[in-house]
């Protein structure tokens, strides 16, 4: 073997063997423009109708939440990293769940009377040619417990054949400013 062909050989091997350390959803890093918004009330036969945007810009950048690899989302006033707030929005960020980055959120309230109204929104993120999108499913539901203890958010995903669906949203955003440097 010649020098040549080893150094080759290596070369190869390391590249292969390497991992770049991007951490989970790093391939959405970036700032966006959401450039449609709709909602359904219906769910079965969609209706879709445009709903205003009023802050169109936003980052996402995958990090760690107590251990819990995230794609955190940071309002932004403009298209640039610079005009993005440093607080993370709990609500619109992504989380990995069955190997996909969702939008969850479940809530629940007792009403007394052995009543718990518990809610299920899950959003999607898929990556575009040009951006992201993601559609959002809303369930909600009013359960029979026995306690107000029982009456809690796991509810709504234990018992989510017992929901029925409220509401659908689609988003779609365009990437304006891939973000090239971690986050300080």
């Amino acid at each position: 073997m010649t020098l040549r062909t080893v150094i080759i050989l290596a070369f190869l091997l390391g590249s292969v063997g390497c991992d770049d350390d991007s951490p989970a959803g790093s391939e959405y890093n970036g700032t966006y423009e959401l450039i449609s918004h709709q909602e359904s009330a219906t769910c079965e036969t969609p209706e879709w109708t445009d709903v205003e945007i009023t802050d169109p810009y936003f980052r996402l950048h995958a990090e760690s939440f107590f251990g819990t690899p995230i794609i955190a989302w940071n309002e932004c006033t403009g298209n640039t990293d610079d005009t993005c707030d440093d607080s993370i929005d709990l609500m619109s960020t992504f989380t990995r769940i069955d190997g996909q980055w969702v939008q969850y959120m479940a809530t629940s309230s007792f009403n007394g009377e052995s009543i718990c109204l518990v809610t299920l929104r899950r959003g999607i993120l898929e990556e575009t040619d040009t951006g992201v999108i993601w559609n959002v499913t809303t369930k909600t539901g009013t359960l029979t417990v026995e306690t107000e203890e029982e009456c809690d958010p796991d509810l709504a995903q234990s018992r989510e054949d017992e929901l029925e669906c409220s509401d659908l949203e689609r988003y779609e955003a365009s990437l304006q400013q891939p973000q090239i440097e971690p986050l300080q």
